[in-house]
């Protein structure tokens, strides 16, 4: 199915340049390595595979990092497309980090976290190469996730595919 986004930005409220948002969450150790986590009126939970002692019911903690960090370039990419008057008719990402378990593990002396993400962005539109350009720009400079990686140092690999609509 094919949804068509139009060229006009999502609504959102006006929102003072002072305001800052306060993402919060609540977590609950059930065991396993399971945990039940609560975010405004959303409930979830974390968990890891069965081969470091989980039970593999729910994703892990990376998996919602980068899935959060997917679906927050999303977001980043339509609000940006609504304000550049850029319709598109498909857009998915995938989000891919490059995990060493040696450093969780504590098996060797090296960071426990991502250090190098792979981010593929394929989007069908009919804007021009500028438009294309300058959406690209201004979405990956303005999404919060991707500026988490960045102020860490990390490396971004960033690949955009756009095919014509």
């Amino acid at each position: 199915m094919t949804t068509t986004i139009d060229a006009q930005a999502p609504t959102i409220p006006t929102i003072p340049a002072s305001h800052e948002s306060v993402p919060a969450a609540r977590g609950i150790w059930r065991g396993n390595v399971h945990t039940d986590l609560t975010s405004r009126h959303f409930e979830y939970a974390t968990g890891e595979p069965e081969a470091i002692g989980g039970t593999d019911l729910a994703p892990s903690p990376m998996d919602l990092f980068v899935g959060g960090t997917a679906g927050c370039l999303a977001v980043v990419v339509e609000v940006v497309a609504g304000e550049l008057g850029i319709a598109f008719e498909s857009l998915e990402i995938d989000v891919d980090g490059h995990l060493g378990t040696r450093g969780f593990l504590g098996t060797a002396d090296v960071p426990p976290n991502i250090q190098v993400l792979d981010v593929t962005v394929r989007l069908t539109t009919s804007a021009t190469e500028a438009q294309v350009e300058e959406l690209k720009d201004a979405s990956s400079r303005r999404c919060p996730a991707l500026g988490l990686f960045r102020a860490a140092n990390l490396t971004i690999n960033e690949d955009w595919f756009v095919t014509a609509a």
